[in-house]
């Protein structure tokens, strides 16, 4: 019977370039490596295995890209037009107009269902509730 875990692990390291789980297992005295982690690690060592391009989105990005994509809505909510509301958030955050613009694109996409893969949900849903509650007002 296959190691249930263990190809877990591994497919998640093949999905998103996330080794803590090997890593992990490799450093645990008490555990067994599946063979599909023992041939994950060797196409790994032997160079067979490509690693994301980019840096990986952490909890802070998505966090950021939610207060972002709240501030913008909200300018926008209020008749602010759409180049004002970049040019705000841009000042804000700091960040290039392709930042502010590829954060408020990533935003619509977790909404949409288009990205499933999102760490920072309940800031997410918060900030949804808020414009809700604006509008409501």
């Amino acid at each position: 019977m296959a190691d249930l875990v263990g190809i877990g692990i591994v497919l998640q390291a093949q999905r998103d370039g996330d080794m803590s789980g090997i890593v992990e297992r490799l450093r645990d005295q008490h555990a067994t490596l599946s063979q599909d982690e023992r041939n994950f690690l060797a196409d790994l060592i032997e160079g067979k295995v490509k690693h994301k391009r980019g840096r990986k989105k952490s909890v802070e990005t998505d966090s950021r890209d939610v207060d972002i994509w709240l501030r913008y809505s909200v300018l926008r909510r209020e008749s602010v037009k759409s180049e004002s509301a970049f040019s705000t958030c841009k000042e804000e955050f700091g960040l290039q107009r392709s930042a502010v613009t590829e954060a408020i694109a990533r935003i619509e996409r977790v909404l949409s269902g288009k990205q499933p893969n999102f760490r920072a949900w309940p800031k997410l849903l918060g900030a949804v509730l808020s414009l809700d509650d604006r509008e409501s007002v």
